[in-house]
């Protein structure tokens, strides 16, 4: 008997609307802008959601950022969304501020749903929250962090600068 398997598996992305969630991973990522084509690094936050999909694993979700911490950038929203708290002034020193310190955190995310050009769908997060009055912190569950970096990423820490100058 011949038993055939499909060359893909199926994707289901994470489904649409806020969700509780922990953050599972940080990494660094270096890729190319597409605006300027110059080299950036920025800062990948991994989060693992609540909910479950058909095979029983947690829903993963990421968002890359801009590797500041400046004001008014949206990497600094989403660490004192983590934090449950903003930073004061003075709270971030010369060397910047360890975000894997934020792993295990748990918040609330805004998911939405991307199609892209060949029809499949993503999910985005769109903003980070702190939990609500009430709402009870997640575990990160069957994940581990890999400590091989993939071809174009940086696994470790990297210093988020002050933010010296205006966020973009």
């Amino acid at each position: 008997m011949t038993i055939m398997l499909p060359a893909k598996a199926a994707f289901t992305p994470a489904p649409l609307g806020v969700h509780i969630a922990v953050l599972a991973d940080v990494k660094t990522v270096r890729d190319e802008n597409p605006f300027t084509g110059e080299e950036r690094e920025q800062v990948q936050l991994t989060f693992q959601l609540g909910l479950t999909d058909l095979m029983g694993r947690r829903f993963l979700v990421f968002r890359r950022f801009n590797a500041t911490i400046c004001q008014g950038s949206h990497l600094r929203k989403a660490v004192e969304a983590l934090r449950g708290k903003p930073f004061v002034e003075g709270e971030i020193g010369e060397e910047g501020f360890d975000i894997e310190t934020l792993i295990g955190r748990s918040c609330q995310i805004a998911v939405e749903h991307r199609t892209s050009k060949t029809g499949k769908v993503f999910a985005n997060i769109t903003s980070v929250f702190p939990l609500g009055a009430g709402q009870v912190p997640i575990t990160v569950e069957a994940y581990t962090r890999k400590p091989a970096p993939k071809k174009g990423e940086i696994q470790g820490e990297l210093p988020l600068d002050r933010g010296d100058h205006v966020a973009r």
